[in-house]
């Protein structure tokens, strides 16, 4: 992402602020919970198990 922000804006000073930035953001969810980082990249591997936009029929036990 810093290599393309300095692609961007032709700056060097933008890749490196938007690669600290990252950095910072990365340490921070780590140090807040060590898996997010594994979560949030695999979760694209797996399907959702619930979706609210989806309507299906339940049925009721009485």
């Amino acid at each position: 992402m810093g290599a393309a922000t300095f692609n961007l804006f032709a700056s060097l000073l933008s890749g490196i602020g938007m690669f600290v930035a990252l950095f910072i953001l990365a340490r921070w969810a780590t140090v807040t919970d060590p898996e997010i980082l594994r979560i949030l990249l695999s979760s694209s591997r797996y399907r959702a198990q619930y979706d609210p936009a989806k309507r299906e029929a339940h049925s009721e036990r009485q």
